[in-house]
């Protein structure tokens, strides 16, 4: 069983009792080393089955994890307590429910449950919901449980009115829950660790049943479920974890880093083993990666390796728009699976946020390529999108039914389903289409005073945007419906991150419709239009069997690998995206996620960019992601039709005169040569391909935070250098040469 395994692979397996951290580099086979570990204290140690409690994040995840443990064991593991957080803290929740007052036939309520209640719960508070929108304050009272706060223990800030509502709401809603006997999903984790806190007993109980933990994904933990484990290794701390905190990209979701950074401290005696062999990806695709994710401050010193090939350098391709950039990747697929033996599933196209697959899937469709979306909808087929598209359609054909009651109350304008069916009971009592039922039935007063003023106020709104749509062109006409409609402020005044990536895709929809005028000219109205829109939306009559090239954000390209990654929009504000420019903890986040897109790709890798970019209308020019900037270009292979890599020593990238080199981690200034910007053109080892320092005592350099100062003194090399600097009027400080950059 150990065969399979190398040394530090090994190491972790036979580890014995104490707190372990296994740190496991990308492709480094982390479920191999849990899996056989999980085997070796059954087999080897005589654990038995059920004192094992092993932790992971998803179904699937538990799913391969239980059959590779049958496989080495021979027999079912079933009495291994193992799955992912929720259904390991269900289960114990419906043991103890009586503690908490609830039964054990409990149910658990998903984001829409969850949704429709706090809607209900505002309603009886007499919450208005127009001024504190649901799914904002949903969102709040996510934030509190994620800090392990009950009602009684939020403290709000009396200035903050949508927080008071929020936390008043919060209340209403636990009390409703319980009266339902339902909990919500994170309940689940919050309530698992009230069991354990306020009941010694139990407590204990725990901690001798489960003598071996093992916990896969540490990074992605969250404050509950460190707090879960705590307890539960209080008198034993026989915890294995095992993660990359350089893959830790769900801060937003709650994910603290700290967690697995801080391990050694809160598991005293700690062993550390780092898995750095790679079996995934070639050696010119791990030396981007690390190019890219050494510059990070908040990680463990880790750099994977592999006995594979050096493989091919890794393809950069800036192209004039995103048009060109998708034109470029379609080109590449066919070459790859023309030429080089690869199937359409074995390749991946990467973004940042799902409006960028927009000019993909369009091109894609012209190019014949047969492609899906991972973790979400086709761009037609997103709400937000069909929404807008209906209301084209009643602009086009007030008789399309399906279209009006989709938009009658989207965004809300309190028509409900007990009116629209009263102008249903017209319509098919006098055998009139819907839109013309809703005249009727005001006529006729079949509607409330209030109901009757809603409908015709909706009839008014659809008879103006009709009536102006005739003197615009499709380009106007489309971002005016938009706001009109009140979509841009419904979206807004959620301000949630679901709310933020819906407002980017209807801005890609802008995008789609003014490059559909710019191709079609004369021929770009609003009937073929939607024509256009409706085959997009069918496109997809490809058997399920059949391969497929993968569309798909980076975060949801989390432990999935592909022989070809293309990782698209390289560009400063959109990746790293723009919502991470203000805090240094974002851009390490962007970076995190940039290195996890990376390491997806097995054999073939390319970075795209676009110089130009249309946003909401209107093209911009770009700034090429920081990045690209910490890639040694002696791993790179430059396609650009106009160069992309600049002459010069540093071998840096530029558009046009604008050099673009290493960039200050956090300042939120891409270094740039000309134009009276900063600029930083780190030069590289030719053997090692790292970065030399630029720095030199009693040179003049520049930090964000404290401005202009002369270097006293160097040690070390390159990037990880501790500059002495001298500035005015302050004591001498010692920082890493990555924050500082030289002044000309």
């Amino acid at each position: 069983m150990l065969d399979v395994l190398n040394p530090p692979q090994r190491d972790a397996v036979l580890h014995g009792e104490g707190p372990l951290l296994i740190l496991a580099g990308a492709g480094s086979g982390k479920t191999r080393v849990i899996t056989h570990r999980i085997a070796h204290l059954v087999r080897a140690a005589g654990v038995a089955p059920d004192a094992i409690l092993a932790v992971t994040f998803t179904n699937k995840a538990a799913q391969e994890m239980r059959e590779r443990v049958e496989k080495l064991l021979g027999y079912s593991a079933g009495r291994i307590h193992l799955g992912t957080f929720h259904a390991i803290c269900a289960r114990l929740i419906r043991r103890h429910a009586d503690a908490l007052g609830f039964k054990a036939s409990f149910s658990i309520y998903d984001s829409a449950d969850q949704l429709a209640l706090v809607k209900q719960v505002m309603k009886d508070l007499n919450v208005n919901a127009e001024r504190f929108v649901p799914a904002a304050v949903h969102a709040a009272i996510g934030r509190f449980k994620q800090d392990l706060l009950d009602p009684k223990q939020v403290v709000v800030d009396g200035r903050d009115v949508f927080a008071q509502v929020a936390a008043r709401v919060y209340e209403s809603y636990q009390i409703k829950l319980k009266e339902a006997n339902a909990l919500d999903f994170d309940d689940l984790l919050n309530f698992a660790v009230r069991l354990l806190q306020e009941d010694a007993a139990l407590r204990a109980r725990y901690n001798e049943a489960w003598e071996y933990i093992l916990v896969d994904e540490y990074q992605d933990t969250n404050k509950a479920q460190y707090a879960f484990l705590r307890l539960l290794t209080e008198r034993r701390h026989n915890i294995c974890v095992v993660g990359d905190d350089d893959q830790s990209i769900y801060r937003w979701r709650g994910a603290n880093l700290q967690n697995i950074l801080d391990f050694e401290k809160d598991f005293q005696g700690a062993r550390v083993i780092k898995l750095e062999q790679n079996y995934r990806s070639s050696e010119n695709i791990l030396s981007v990666a690390h190019n890219v994710i050494s510059r990070n401050v908040g990680r463990k010193a880790k750099k994977l390796w592999t006995d594979a090939e050096a493989g091919e350098r890794t393809i950069v391709y800036a192209a004039e728009t995103e048009k060109r950039e998708a034109q470029f990747v379609a080109d590449e697929i066919a070459a790859l699976v023309s030429h080089q033996g690869l199937s359409f599933g074995d390749i991946a196209i990467f973004y940042r946020t799902n409006a960028q697959s927009r000019p993909f899937e369009s091109q894609f469709v012209l190019s014949n390529i047969p492609y899906t979306i991972v973790g979400g909808l086709r761009f037609y087929e997103r709400k937000e999108i069909k929404d807008i598209l209906a209301y084209l359609r009643v602009l086009l054909n007030p008789g399309d039914e399906i279209s009006l009651q989709r938009i009658i109350n989207v965004p809300r304008r309190g028509i409900g389903d007990e009116t629209v069916g009263k102008i249903r009971g017209v319509s098919l009592q006098r055998r009139l289409p819907f839109w013309e039922a809703m005249r009727e039935a005001m006529r006729l007063k079949a509607l409330s005073i209030a109901a009757a003023g809603r409908v015709g106020d909706f009839l008014e709104l659809v008879g103006s945007l009709r009536e102006t749509a005739s003197t615009m062109t499709l380009a106007q006409l489309v971002p005016m419906v938009i706001e009109k409609t009140g979509y841009w402020a419904m979206l807004n005044a959620e301000g949630t991150e679901e709310a933020k990536d819906r407002i980017e895709n209807l801005q890609g929809l802008v995008n789609e419709v003014v490059e559909f005028a710019r191709v079609y000219g004369e021929d770009a109205t609003l009937d073929n239009f939607l024509e256009r829109a409706s085959l997009a939306s069918d496109v997809d009559e490809f058997s399920e069997s059949r391969e497929r090239v993968a569309l798909m954000t980076v975060h949801a390209a989390k432990g999935l690998e592909f022989p070809a990654v293309f990782l698209t929009g390289m560009e400063e504000q959109l990746f790293p995206h723009s919502r991470a420019m203000d805090a240094p903890e974002d851009i390490e986040e962007e970076r995190r996620l940039a290195y996890v897109g990376i390491t997806r790709a097995r054999r073939r890798l390319y970075l795209t960019l676009a110089r130009s970019r249309m946003v909401f209308g209107q093209t911009k020019a770009t700034r090429p992601s920081r990045f690209l900037g910490d890639v040694s270009p002696s791993y790179l292979d430059d396609r650009s039709a106009i160069p992309f890599r600049a002459a010069g020593p540093s071998g840096g990238f530029r558009f046009g005169a604008r050099q673009l080199g290493a960039t200050r981690f956090g300042s939120g200034e891409e270094a740039f040569d000309g134009d009276g910007e900063p600029s930083y053109e780190p030069t590289y080892d030719a053997e090692t391909g790292e970065a030399a320092s630029p720095f030199q005592p009693g040179m003049k350099v520049f930090h964000p935070s404290f401005g202009v100062g002369k270097i006293v003194s160097i040690v070390g090399q390159g990037e990880e250098a501790k500059v002495t600097v001298l500035f005015p009027g302050a004591p001498m400080k010692k920082i890493m040469a990555r924050f500082l950059q030289p002044v000309n």
